[in-house]
């Protein structure tokens, strides 16, 4: 019986990169992982027509028929904590969903890791958009999509963590999808 390779698309900033490595170890030999995640990333460059959107979503059109795609995972925020423009993170991010899920024909699981407690720093603004950008996360679970969390996860260092925890929010994101 031959075995179907579906593809698991990674996407959004350096989190989702540190722990694209830990994700490939924790599902089955037959997934194609797409890592289109880039470090340092805002929520207004993954938007359609801009080169991160256009890139992973042609990556994947050109391989979904041969792969079927089993799940999105997305992970990305902290770019936008000094942005003034952070009360429309959701927003932003809603937009590119949608458009990515109906580009690339998909509307199963997609997950969603919320950035984590607010960043020690002396900067009000980066405070508050930080804080907004996690709130707005949150309450992505209502529009139907599965919330990672990042809590606790060990060594908290503005504004990623030490290596130890990328394991463990790898298996947090893997634990979202069967396998």
């Amino acid at each position: 019986i031959p075995v179907t390779i579906q593809m698991l698309i990674l996407m959004g900033q350096s989190n989702m990169v540190l722990s694209s490595n830990d994700i490939i170890k924790l599902v089955p030999s037959n997934w194609m992982v797409v890592k289109c995640a880039v470090g340092g990333t805002t929520i207004s460059q993954w938007q359609k027509g801009e080169y991160l959107y256009e890139n992973c979503r042609n990556i994947v059109n050109l391989n979904k028929e041969k792969y079927p795609i089993k799940a999105i995972m997305f992970m990305q925020g902290e770019g936008d904590s000094k942005n003034p423009n952070c009360d429309n993170w959701k927003n932003m991010f809603l937009t590119m969903a949608t458009n990515f899920r109906k580009d690339v024909n998909f509307y199963g699981k997609f997950s969603v890791g919320r950035i984590g407690p607010v960043p020690v720093t002396d900067d009000t603004s980066q405070k508050y958009c930080w804080n907004k950008i996690c709130t707005q996360q949150t309450y992505l679970k209502y529009s139907g999509f599965t919330i990672v969390s990042s809590d606790g996860l060990p060594c908290w260092n503005v504004p990623h963590w030490c290596t130890s925890a990328y394991p463990i929010l790898a298996k947090r994101f893997v634990s979202t999808i069967t396998i």
